[in-house]
């Protein structure tokens, strides 16, 4: 593949190997030119060629690669420089990069030279292209001060002009190359403002603070020809160079002030005609604020003229008036309003009619900007008018008006006239009303229930009646009324006629019907929850009222020994009540609700825990107190058990890495407080892999199981024993120093030589262990267990020995330098393979995805185990291309799963670089787009410890991906328990169950409970479970009755290539075919 021109400077003494190189590059796809020096002189002429990259053996008879760096740095020449030598030690290698070097490459391995030169010229090209826009900003700020409208001035920290703008120029009459050197005082200043200007800089270097920084002000300025002029004024500092720079912004406001002034004069004049105005004026803004009242538009509304500017129009209106108001908005604003009569509210309360006439104005663009109206009081003329019309209405309003229904009926039975309350409520004109009567509206079952107390009415034996009964609707339906009669009766004693007055009904009748549904339904419901188990509880004070079955049946005692106990406290465990207050109300503290946890005893002397909830309610003029509550024993247990396994080893009962890391922290807190050392001892049991290999890993298991007890013995009080995994203890001494730490680890060594009894067979075994001691080599458990942890690596070299850490240890990292730079080749190179592990479903036994799991095929190597580059590509940046090329594969996969007619979603572990990476969803969304892969396909599985490491970017960064689409779950669960309280906050789909939890399902005591009580608390928060490390059909099937969604393992399948699968899963179904 041609990979373009190529003007090559090589620094090199040896043709041959020059040749070599060349040839090589030519065979990458390089059309190269090259120029070949051997001297300073030589180097420095052909630097002027602009060389596309610099190839420098290290070491020259006459020259080499650091002083062709060092001469690179003078010239300030950024060109790729990398150095090509037949041999180049670390110390070296690591000087030349200091010194500027881009890379190094050795000359028996020239395939990494293009590589490394196509690199290094892109990083290249993105810094001259960094370098060129820099350079084009610094030109645009230039045009924006020199064509600035306003005078810009830039002055340093003694006071003088050191830049100077084309309008500072025109504004002040100096030149800039007369103005810049000179002091600004002298320069633009007025005398007068001298000093406070001197004052006001002093002040700001030794506080920081000014009076005039972040302000707009107008004062006076200093023309070169004398005279002063106003300008507006605001002033920003910066720092360069470790100096302040300030900068003045300053306009030229004479003209404005001119305006100004002849404003004023112009307001005057119009002021001085419209106080002695007879009529009213009102002069209102676009948000109907008040901007102008003359005196005796203020004496109409009984305020002073100050009392009124700035307030709404509105303020001085009722609802009513402020209705109409408002529905004439839009015309009011777009055209004069004639006389019209409106109501406003005085001072003291009383109505002011006025008629008025209004008119808009506008800005030149035509945007409405307020009114002005002229207006009279009308008020004593209205007055008179309404006194008249309300005496004509009076009778009308009180029959029309109300609310309620209104009839009235000669004695005949006929209807004189009905309102329109009672029209609505039964549907009908009044028209049609008035030529019916109560008998053809009347429910056929209710025509009879009048009959009697009207005839009674009409006969003077009762004054009234209230009657309910049912109306037909002019719709059909029925409604209930209630019916209130009165007579009207003429000086002859007879009855003129019938007042009718009617109340719908129906919503009362309703509410009473629904009413009895409910207390059947609520009585349904008590029971139900009574059978769940849910705890129903009433209290009046300290007293039980009402107690459920579930309560007497958790606790043990009948529902009468519980109700004639004075408070249901005397239930409560021994040692927990504290003199509380037994009357529940005074516990809510006022609170209309209540959450508590606490334990009682039952009849058996049981200890039980309880959880739930007070809440205050008022019935029957009462204050009541109603508690629901539930059995969590068994959970909390459960979720006990969990704690202690996620901080615990399942082998040993020791505390494990989690747990110790906590303990060394809160050792080395104590130790900074009282100044005292702490230390750190990492073991590792020599040749425990041929025990395994010889007796098997039962005897292994039985071996580790005796190495914590026989460490305790010969351990101080207060000592920590951990198992960190494998055959690899932690053990941390408080208030110990490195001689003390030294002197343990020798008890330790010898403790360990006695033999082990294994199955009956005595076992020797020996074991190297790594000191670290704070403060000296370490301030944090992290950096203790580094430093314990490189410490064991060499004492394992002797085997049997114990060594304290020292720094020149470190040295030995340049291997794991040296596989990462293979790494680094691997994946650009194709070595990296996926295998797939499958995972199905628990109800079905179908596949559901797969998990891809990297491999590493190096060329000499072999096939390189995971965990001897993942955790060192994690702790670098290669854990990001490592990511990235896995997305891809996997993605690439899935869409050729697809074409061939199979759906198989994949799973892929993210590292905490990943996670905290802002760009990790935008590379996932790229390469979904690029692979033309579904968002569904795709699965990212985050373990708990990273996720706990940085909670809330997380969170964030997770949010990111679920909104592409793409699943997530939390792998190991259960291994971070402290995860536990952000579980409910993580966007996730799912929990993948640790498999060492898993592996206790089908024998140790309390497995299954940990996996019962991860799968509830699972599908609590709607999540799907998926268990791990599958290894027997029995404990598949015991996950299946507990609820678990998914599973993988090796019982189910182990990792394969990718052109295994297929086959495979024709296989699996099959087989489940035929089971079915």
């Amino acid at each position: 593949m041609a990979l373009g021109r190529l003007h090559l400077l090589l620094l090199e003494d040896r043709p041959d190997d020059a040749e070599l190189i060349i040839a090589q590059l030519k065979r990458d796809g390089f059309d190269i030119t090259s120029e070949l020096v051997n001297t300073a002189e030589a180097y420095e002429r052909a630097l002027e060629t602009s060389p596309d990259v610099i190839l420098a053996d290290y070491h020259l008879p006459q020259f080499g690669a650091v002083p062709a760096l060092k001469i690179l740095k003078k010239r300030g020449t950024d060109v790729p420089f990398i150095i090509v030598s037949g041999s180049i030690g670390a110390d070296a290698a690591a000087a030349a990069m200091r010194a500027g070097a881009h890379d190094y490459v050795l000359k028996d391995n020239l395939s990494r030279l293009a590589p490394a030169i196509e690199r290094e010229r892109r990083a290249w090209e993105e810094r001259t292209a960094a370098r060129t826009a820099k350079e084009d900003h610094l030109e645009r700020l230039s045009t924006i001060f020199d064509s600035a409208i306003d005078a810009v001035v830039a002055m340093d920290q003694e006071g003088r002009i050191i830049d100077w703008n084309p309008q500072a120029e025109a504004t002040f009459g100096w030149s800039r190359a007369e103005a810049v050197g000179r002091l600004l005082e002298e320069t633009v200043i007025p005398g007068r403002y001298r000093e406070a200007h001197r004052r006001g800089l002093a002040g700001f270097l030794a506080t920081g603070k000014g009076p005039l920084l972040g302000r707009r002000v107008e004062i006076e300025a200093l023309h070169r020809s004398g005279h002063e002029f106003p300008v507006e004024l605001s002033i920003a500092v910066a720092r360069s160079g470790g100096r302040y720079v300030f900068s003045s912004f300053l306009r030229d406001i004479t003209e404005r002030r001119r305006a100004e002034a002849a404003l004023r004069a112009s307001e005057e004049r119009y002021r001085r005609i419209v106080e002695t105005a007879f009529e009213g004026i009102w002069v209102i803004d676009a948000e109907n604020r008040t901007t102008f009242v003359n005196p005796r538009m203020a004496s109409m509304l009984g305020y002073t003229v100050d009392e009124v500017i700035g307030r709404s129009v509105l303020d001085f209106m009722d609802a009513d008036a402020q209705a109409m108001f408002a529905t004439n908005v839009s015309r009011r604003q777009a055209e004069p309003q004639a006389h019209h009569e409106t109501r406003f509210r005085r001072k003291d309360g009383s109505e002011l009619w006025t008629e008025l006439e209004a008119s808009p104005s506008r800005a030149e663009d035509g945007t409405y900007t307020g009114s002005l109206a002229m207006v009279t009081d009308v008020t004593q003329r209205r007055r008179a008018e309404l006194a008249l019309r309300e005496s004509e209405e009076r009778f009308r309003g009180l029959f029309y008006g109300v609310a309620a229904g209104q009839v009235l009926v000669a004695p005949d039975g006929r209807w004189l006239a009905v309102n329109p309350a009672f029209c609505q409520m039964v549907g009908y004109e009044e028209s049609e009303l008035l030529v019916n009567g109560w008998q053809d509206i009347t429910h056929p079952a209710d025509q009879d229930l009048a009959v009697a107390p009207l005839t009674d009415l009409i006969a003077g034996k009762i004054g009234y009646f209230h009657l309910e009964k049912r109306c037909v609707h002019k719709n059909g339906k029925a409604l209930w009324v209630l019916l209130s009669v009165s007579s009207v009766v003429g000086e002859d004693g007879t009855v003129k006629y019938l007042v009718n007055q009617v109340q719908d009904i129906t919503a009362r009748k309703q509410a009473e019907h629904e009413l009895k549904e409910q207390t059947s339904m609520y009585g349904a419901l008590i029971k139900a929850q009574s059978d769940l188990d849910q705890i129903i509880i009433l209290t009046d004070g300290t007293r039980p009222i009402y107690i459920n079955e579930a309560f007497s049946r958790i606790t043990g005692f009948s529902s009468d020994e519980l109700m004639q106990k004075e408070s249901l406290f005397d239930l409560v465990a021994s040692g927990e009540y504290k003199g509380s207050a037994p009357n529940l109300l005074e516990r809510l503290q006022g609170q209309k609700a209540k959450a508590f946890a606490t334990t009682i005893t039952t009849k058996n002397g049981r200890i039980i825990e309880l959880e739930g909830t007070d809440m205050q309610f008022e019935a029957g003029g009462r204050d009541l107190v109603f508690t629901l509550a539930r059995d969590m024993t068994e959970r909390n247990e459960a979720r006990r058990a969990l704690e202690y396994q996620a901080q615990h080893d399942a082998l040993t009962g020791l505390p494990n890495r989690t747990l110790i890391h906590a303990q060394l922290g809160a050792a080395l807190d104590d130790g900074r407080t009282r100044n005292h050392a702490v230390a750190l001892l990492m073991l590792d049991v020599d040749h425990f892999k041929e025990v395994n290999d010889t007796f098997g890993h039962d005897a292994g298991d039985v071996l580790l199981r005796q190495i914590g007890p026989r460490l305790g013995e010969v351990l101080p009080k207060g000592a920590v024993v951990a198992r960190l995994g494998g055959d690899e203890f932690g053990i941390v001494l408080p208030e110990t120093d490195e001689a003390g730490a030294s002197a343990a680890a020798g008890r330790l060594l010898v403790a360990l030589e006695r033999p082990f009894e294994v199955h009956g067979q005595l076992l020797d075994i020996a074991s190297s262990i790594g000191i670290a001691v704070y403060p000296r080599h370490g301030d944090t458990a992290d950096s203790l267990l580094r430093c314990g942890d490189i410490a064991l690596f060499v004492a394992k070299r002797s085997r049997g020995e114990s060594v304290v850490y020292a720094p020149e240890y470190d040295r030995r990292g340049l291997s794991r330098l040296t596989l990462m730079a293979e790494l680094r080749q691997g994946i650009a190179g194709g070595q990296l393979v996926l295998h797939y592990q499958p995972i199905i479903s628990l109800r079905d036994r179908r596949i559901t995805g797969v998990e891809a799991l990297v491999r590493w095929n190096h060329p000499l190597r072999g096939m390189v185990p995971p965990m001897e580059f993942i955790p060192f590509a994690e702790k670098t940046r290669l854990i990001q291309p490592l990511t990235q090329w896995a997305l891809g594969a996997a993605l690439r996969q899935c869409r050729s799963w697809h074409a061939a007619g199979h759906t198989i979603p994949v799973a892929i572990n993210i590292s905490m670089r990943d996670l905290v990476d802002p760009g990790f969803p935008d590379l996932v969304a790229t390469t979904l787009r690029e692979t033309q892969a579904e968002p569904s396909w795709l699965r990212l599985e985050i373990t708990e410890g990273i996720i706990m490491s940085e909670p809330e970017r997380a969170i964030e960064t997770l949010g990111r991906l679920r909104k592409l689409g793409v699943r997530l779950a939390v792998d190991d669960f259960g291994t971070g328990y402290s995860s536990l309280a952000y579980l409910h906050r993580l966007p996730v789909h799912e929990i993948k169950i640790d498999k060492s939890f898993v592996s206790r399902v089908a024998g140790a005591t309390g497995g299954a409970s940990i996996v019962r009580a991860s799968v509830e608390l699972g599908h609590s928060l709607r999540l799907e479970t998926v268990a791990e490390g599958v290894e027997d059909a029995r404990t598949l099937d015991l996950l299946a009755a507990l609820g678990c969604d998914s599973a993988q393992g090796f019982y189910i399948s182990r990792p394969m290539p990718a052109a295994g699968l297929l086959s495979w899963l024709a296989e699996w179904e099959r087989t489940q075919d035929r089971a079915a």
